[in-house]
């Protein structure tokens, strides 16, 4: 009788159940224990989570948003952080050279029938890329039908113009300047191509 009532008995383990019934074979039920730290459904644990990568500085087309209605060439795509008339056509301006610089003194720029240049002394453009001629700097863009970097192995000639207020616009022939305290944006009002430059941003579309 004693054996009997062993055998009908539920015997209970650490993180098993194990059950015996004399008519059959013995069933084994496994219960796993919750681990200690498990994560909850749709949580990652603060190990997992991915580290916050810092917004590139070098801003192309290939981050951006379609061009506004208006724009010169349709199949120009505008960095997000560029107003959408910076790809738009301009009221022509007289032919006549102008050189300015924005309020922090930071970026010049030339303005010449056919040719913008602007440069700046810190730009994150310095750190990014390399003057594929050789020794020197790229710290700026020169745009007449479409921008390209300008670089250099020899210092700029300090440009001597005036300062042109944020918010205000510059204009020679096709092109146009807009000096905003984020940055120096010029266009080509005829292709609709242009650059943005800044300290921590730089991009041409």
């Amino acid at each position: 009788m004693r054996g009997a009532a062993t055998l009908g008995a539920l015997i209970v383990l650490a993180g098993c159940t194990v059950q015996f019934d004399p008519l059959s074979r013995p069933t084994v039920t496994v219960t796993a224990a919750e681990p200690t730290g498990a994560s909850q459904a749709g949580s990652i644990p603060p190990s997992a989570e991915p580290s916050q990568t810092p917004v590139a500085a070098s801003e192309t087309a290939q981050a951006s948003t379609p061009a506004a209605a208006g724009c010169v060439d349709p199949t120009i795509k505008l960095p997000w952080f560029v107003s959408p008339e910076a790809c738009q056509a301009v009221e022509m301006a007289p032919y006549a050279a102008q050189d300015f610089r924005t309020p922090s003194g930071n970026i010049s720029c030339q303005m010449e029938n056919g040719q913008v240049w602007c440069a700046a002394i810190e730009t994150q453009m310095i750190a990014d890329t390399h003057n594929p001629e050789g020794d020197g700097i790229c710290d700026g863009y020169v745009l007449n039908d479409a921008a390209r970097l300008a670089c250099h192995s020899i210092p700029n000639e300090e440009v001597d113009g005036p300062t042109v207020a944020y918010g205000e616009r510059v204009g020679v022939g096709e092109f146009a300047c807009t000096v905003e305290d984020i940055g120096v944006t010029c266009w080509n009002g005829l292709t609709g191509h242009g650059f943005f430059l800044s300290k921590a941003r730089y991009a041409s579309w």
